[in-house]
C-alpha cells in the first residue's frame, strides 16, 4: 500500500512539472505547447463540466473559453504552482459564469456556487477587456453586408446554408465573405499585438462578441 501511495504523488508530481513546463513555453508564445495542454485537458475537464451544464455543447464551449482566459493570460503563467488545480478552476468559474448568463438551471448554479472557489481575478484582466474591445472594432470596421453575414453566423448561429437563402446569395460566397471577415478580424488583433492560437480562435469570437 505504501508503495502504491509513493507511487501516486510520484505521478502527480511528475505530471504537474510536465504542465508547469507547458505553461513555461505557452507564456513565450507557444502556440504548439497551447495546442498540447488544450488536447490534454479536454478530457479531463468534459466529464466534469458536463455533469454541471448537462449540455454537451456547453461543456464544449466552457472548455473553449478557459483556454482563450488561459492565452489571454499567458504572461502570468509563470507564476502557477498547481497548473492542474488552477485550470480547473477557471474552468469551473466558466461555467458558473454561463449559467449565470443564460440563467438556467438556477438550483445547479446554487449548488455549485456553495463549493466553487472565488474568482481567479481573471474577469478583471485589463488585456480582456482591451481584447473584447479590438474585436468589436474589427466588426465594426467590416463592409455593411460582411457585417451582416458575419452576425447573422457569429451572434444568431445560422448556418451558412440558411444565410444564402435569406440573403439571395450561393452558399459558397456566404462562406468566402465570413472567412474574409474573420482574416480581417485577425488582422486588426494581429495589429494591435493580439494574437489568438487557431485551435480556439472561432470560439474566442463568439466569446467577445
Amino acid at each position: 500500500m505504501q508503495y502504491l501511495n509513493t507511487g501516486s504523488v510520484l505521478l502527480a508530481l511528475l505530471t504537474s512539472y510536465h504542465e508547469k513546463e507547458l505553461l513555461q513555453l505557452i507564456s513565450q508564445g507557444d502556440e504548439q505547447a497551447f495546442e498540447q495542454l488544450f488536447n490534454q485537458y479536454v478530457p479531463l475537464l468534459q466529464p466534469y463540466l458536463l455533469n454541471m451544464l448537462k449540455s454537451e455543447q456547453a461543456a464544449e464551449d466552457a472548455i473553449q473559453n478557459t483556454f482563450i482566459r488561459i492565452w489571454l493570460q499567458r504572461d502570468k503563467l509563470t507564476e502557477i504552482e498547481f497548473p492542474r488545480t488552477w485550470i480547473t478552476r477557471i474552468a469551473i468559474n466558466e461555467c458558473l459564469n454561463m449559467l449565470r448568463r443564460k440563467q438556467t438551471e438556477k438550483r445547479a448554479l446554487d449548488k455549485w456556487q456553495e463549493t466553487a472557489p472565488t474568482q481567479s481575478g481573471i474577469e478583471t484582466d485589463t488585456q480582456y477587456h482591451q481584447t473584447k474591445q479590438l474585436v468589436q472594432q474589427a466588426v465594426e470596421r467590416l463592409s455593411p453586408q460582411r457585417r451582416k453575414i458575419y452576425e447573422m453566423s457569429r451572434l444568431q448561429g445560422r448556418s451558412v446554408s440558411e444565410i444564402a437563402a435569406e440573403l439571395g446569395l450561393s452558399v459558397q460566397t456566404v462562406k468566402n465573405t465570413i472567412g474574409i471577415s474573420l482574416e480581417q478580424i485577425r488582422e486588426h488583433l494581429k495589429n494591435n499585438g493580439i494574437t489568438i492560437p487557431a485551435i480556439v480562435f472561432w470560439t474566442f469570437l463568439e466569446f467577445f462578441l
